[in-house]
């Protein structure tokens, strides 16, 4: 059923006389819950408001459900980057826990990682996310509550501000914890520990140990196949991270095979028109390239650099490098306009972020010839010249 007729229909049921207040504020609230789960941030705080609207009830049942929906609410107010919103319904709901006696309880410690992820991730202030994070921790201890999936996830984000922080090490050593009380909880084999074992094998593979980066992603993603979430962009994301470490350890074709997998899965979800779709078509073309194919390492090169310059993007020292790429592979197909037109292009951007020419970028040069490139040398400086007159800045 599509959201909107879904809402509708529990609407219409909602509005009959065969709900009591309380089921028909827990259906909304459920209702939010899912719409939040596929990512319709939008619905989902249209929910908890309508469930809101019809609560009316002040007993302790009724204050419960009302920190419920706070709680939700700002969670999907976080999602759609609402910071301000987001913390004055986390307000709301801190002021029910005392009031309702939930002080140094678990359900502190649920808000107090849900108001930390919004001082990480959208403030940007990592001291009061650290604050908030060890209180959280505190009363997860107390209260014998790590083992378990919101336990896990609060060290899963103590592990990302070590990791925001610049300490790999301490971070891969809190992502191991959180994985260990999932384990010790029987929830291992679910999405969070896939989260989880992505995020470890992400660091192995910053450190080049690529061997135990591959079995970290594997793993995740035998969960996810487990799980029927293979249409989902996380499998899109593993798939790419896959990829990129088995071209790392010379396996070109099991990277072409993985990045083609990840490539499907962005296009299944609409998600190729994203930073993450343009890194995706880059590495995919440097694999092509390492396979000498030429002419489908310029369709991936060109593709994201169209879909760069479509979303904004900023530039980068690898735009040159892609640029280039994309130039010398379009001489060797004969494409000379086009070979000179990413040629011209990668020293625009190479000057616009003040960086040194590259032997990369004289090679190129050369092979183009100067006497194309002249009726062009304008449009980027006099650092562009015939082979033999570079003048490299």
């Amino acid at each position: 059923m599509p959201a909107d007729s879904e809402t509708a229909s529990v609407k219409g049921e909602l509005e009959s006389h065969h709900y009591g207040e309380s089921a028909r504020v827990a259906s909304l609230l459920a209702l939010g819950k899912r719409k939040r789960s596929f990512g319709d941030f939008e619905g989902a705080v249209q929910a908890f408001d309508m469930a809101l609207g019809n609560l009316k009830s002040s007993s302790q049942g009724g204050m419960r459900l009302r920190l419920a929906l706070h709680t939700s609410k700002g969670v999907a107010l976080s999602s759609q980057g609402c910071s301000e919103l987001a913390s004055e319904e986390y307000g709301k709901a801190f002021r029910l826990c005392r009031v309702l006696g939930f002080a140094g309880k678990v359900s502190e410690a649920v808000l107090l990682l849900n108001k930390g992820v919004l001082s990480l991730q959208h403030k940007r202030d990592l001291d009061a996310a650290a604050a908030e994070f060890t209180k959280a921790l505190e009363i997860r201890g107390k209260s014998n509550s790590l083992s378990t999936p919101g336990g896990a996830l609060l060290l899963e984000r103590i592990a990302d501000l070590k990791l925001e922080r610049g300490d790999h090490t301490a971070a891969f050593d809190a992502y191991t914890s959180a994985l260990q009380h999932l384990q010790a909880g029987g929830s291992m084999e679910r999405l969070e520990g896939a989260r989880l074992l992505t995020k470890l094998g992400t660091i192995d593979r910053t450190q080049r140990h690529y061997k135990p980066a591959l079995q970290k992603y594997t793993h995740a993603a035998s969960i996810l196949i487990r799980s029927k979430a293979t249409g989902m962009v996380a499998f899109a994301r593993l798939q790419a991270d896959i990829g990129f470490v088995w071209r790392e350890l010379g396996e070109l074709g099991a990277a072409k095979k993985t990045f083609e997998k990840a490539l499907a899965v962005r296009i299944q979800t609409n998600s190729l028109r994203t930073f993450g779709g343009i890194l995706l078509l880059m590495n995919y073309g440097t694999t092509l390239r390492k396979l000498e194919d030429q002419q489908g390492m310029l369709k991936q090169y060109s593709q994201a650099r169209q879909l760069q310059k479509e979303l904004g993007v900023t530039a980068s020292a690898a735009d040159v490098h892609m640029l280039l790429q994309i130039s010398a592979a379009a001489n060797e197909l004969g494409e000379k306009e086009w070979a000179v037109e990413a040629c011209l292009e990668a020293q625009r951007v190479r000057k616009m972020l003040d960086l040194p020419q590259t032997p990369e970028g004289e090679r190129v040069l050369r092979a183009i010839g100067g006497a194309l490139l002249l009726p062009f040398s304008e449009a980027i400086g006099s650092d562009v010249a015939p082979p033999g007159l570079f003048v490299s800045i």
